[in-house]
Parts: C-alpha cells; sequence; structure tokens
C-alpha cells in the first residue's frame, strides 16, 4: 500500500450496485485480483497457476516442491520474478539431480516418546490470530488462508484466491528461509482433501489443523504418514482424526 490508498496488495476496486435495507446504493467494492503465472524452470515453462499475483517467487518455488521437482534449498540458485510479477523462473544449481516428479514421500517419523504436544486452547488462539491476520479476506471474502506456525505461535500467514497455493506459498517460503517442518503445523481454512496432505508431507509437516473438515482419503493418508489431521476448529470445540498423541488431552 502507498500514499493514502490502504488497499492492500493482490485486491482490485470495481463499481458495484448493493442492495441492502430494502434499497440499492452504488458503492466501491474490492475484489481479489487474479493473475495467471508463469511457472519456469531454467528458461523452460512448466505450468500456469491462476493466483492474486503475491508472493509469487515463494509459489514457484512451492511448487516445484510439491510437485517432486526440487526437493531442498541448495538445488535453488535463484527465484526471479519477471514481466511484473506475470513469471518466475527458477534457475538451479549446478548439482541439481533434474528429478521430475517421483510420487510420495516416504513417511514421516511417528512422534518420540514426550514429543512437544499442542493444546485444544492453544489451537484455538492460532487459528483465531490467522483468521485475523487474513487481511484481503476480511475485505473482500474472496480468499483461502494457510499459515505456518509453530508452538511458540505463528511464523507467516499467506492469502490466495487458491487452496493450493496458499500451501505452495508456505512450502516455498519454508524452504527459501531455511525452515525446518518438523517441529511445525500447518493452519488451514478451506477443506483438507488428500492432495493438501500429499502437499503437507512433502513439506515434513506433521500435523495440519484446518477450520473445515478433511476428506475419507485425506484422512487415510494422514494416518499412513503419520500427520496429526485436526479439523472442524470452531471453539470451544475440534475434531482430532488422526495420531491425537500430538494434541494435548486428546
Amino acid at each position: 500500500m502507498s500514499g493514502g490508498d490502504r488497499r492492500p496488495a493482490g485486491t482490485e476496486r470495481c463499481s458495484v450496485r448493493s442492495f441492502t435495507g430494502g434499497s440499492w446504493r452504488e458503492k466501491e467494492a474490492e475484489v481479489v485480483r487474479e493473475i495467471s503465472l508463469d511457472v519456469c524452470l531454467n528458461g523452460r515453462k512448466l505450468a500456469a497457476i491462476a493466483c492474486a499475483g503475491l508472493h509469487v517467487e515463494e509459489l514457484a518455488v512451492g511448487w516445484l516442491r510439491s510437485e517432486g521437482i526440487i526437493r531442498n534449498a541448495r538445488e535453488i540458485a535463484a527465484a526471479t520474478a519477471g514481466r511484473e510479477g506475470w513469471s518466475v523462473d527458477v534457475r538451479t544449481a549446478a548439482d541439481w539431480s533434474g528429478a521430475g516428479p517421483s510420487g510420495e514421500p516416504e513417511p514421516l517419523p511417528l512422534p518420540a516418546a514426550g514429543a512437544a504436544t499442542v493444546s485444544p486452547e492453544r489451537i484455538f488462539t492460532l487459528m483465531g490470530q490467522m483468521v485475523e491476520a487474513a487481511d484481503i479476506h476480511r475485505r473482500s471474502r474472496g480468499t483461502h488462508g494457510a499459515a505456518l506456525a509453530g508452538t511458540a505461535g505463528i511464523i507467516t500467514v499467506r492469502e490466495d484466491i487458491g487452496r493450493h497455493n496458499c500451501l505452495d506459498m508456505l512450502s516455498g517460503y519454508a524452504l527459501l528461509n531455511g525452515i525446518a517442518g518438523a517441529d511445525k503445523m500447518i493452519l488451514r481454512t478451506g477443506r483438507v482433501s488428500s492432495d493438501i496432505v500429499i502437499k503437507i508431507w512433502r513439506m515434513g509437516v506433521p500435523a495440519v489443523i484446518s477450520l473445515s473438515v478433511p476428506t475419507a482419503l485425506a484422512v487415510r493418508i494422514a494416518e499412513r504418514a503419520g500427520i496429526t489431521l485436526v479439523g472442524a476448529v470452531r471453539a470451544p470445540s475440534l475434531t482430532v482424526y488422526t495420531h491425537p498423541e500430538r494434541v494435548g488431552g486428546a
């Protein structure tokens, strides 16, 4: 935001007619921006992702990680946005193996005895903080949200028009900033499907917590992967679907 424009990045304004209390009125509404982001690897386009045009380097790197093309930060030489943020070219390091998607990752280890847990009360607090930080959604009602968090608090929040994009941004953020996932959790606003769980599995994060609910396949994959899956979070209630040992008192 700059000058007197308080509109958050990733939104645009349009003129609308609003019907409230039995009458019409003209007003300005904030709507989420949508662009098609070209994800390139060493100059070759691999995908076009519909997104809000935010944190595009993280999104591109995270997408490559989710697809199993990039596995760690050492394989990345640079991630550069071009065309005013409508494309990102990720350049690989000299020792990149050139591996492509390789299917599901190896299962995460189950937590050791005495591993740190998170209480329901802490989950409610963290979820409230994520929702409060979702400024674009609060203004436009047009985004999904997700956060990377530890038991000490939220590390970062990402919003986008695509629920998958939010996770890829967090995955890219963690990779580019050297943040390990083994002691972290993902907070989400949306439904947890099988592909969401697989993305989290690739990130090495052992817990996903959502305002919404999972699919049956997502539950089976999370159980197999050693991922704690918590859904239907609405204080003072929540549901633990898999690996309850990470949730205090479960």
